[in-house]
């Protein structure tokens, strides 16, 4: 499966072709693997490899399963940051 392309993706959503993570790893994005499956709103750094119980391996930069590769991501307005903090693990 290739990248989606620009006019593809749904208002709001970046293309992304693997790298690093292309917004501060505290941002809160929705992101959408290869597979087309859309996530729930975390921080950008729950796709790294921050944490092995979280994330075996950095999927904006496409490692590991291929299903699992970023191909887009939408970052998510102040409303819906302040409840995805207070309910994230580890956080207060």
């Amino acid at each position: 499966m290739g990248e989606v392309a620009h006019d593809m993706l749904p208002e709001g959503w970046l293309s992304h072709e693997a790298g690093d993570c292309p917004v501060p790893l505290e941002t809160i994005v929705r992101v959408m693997h290869r597979t087309g499956a859309i996530r729930n709103p975390r921080p950008a750094r729950w796709w790294t490899a921050f944490d092995p119980k979280f994330a075996e391996h950095d999927l904006w930069k496409h490692d590991g399963d291929q299903g699992q590769h970023i191909i887009a991501y939408k970052p998510i307005s102040s409303e819906g940051d302040a409840f995805v903090l207070q309910n994230e693990p580890g956080t207060s």
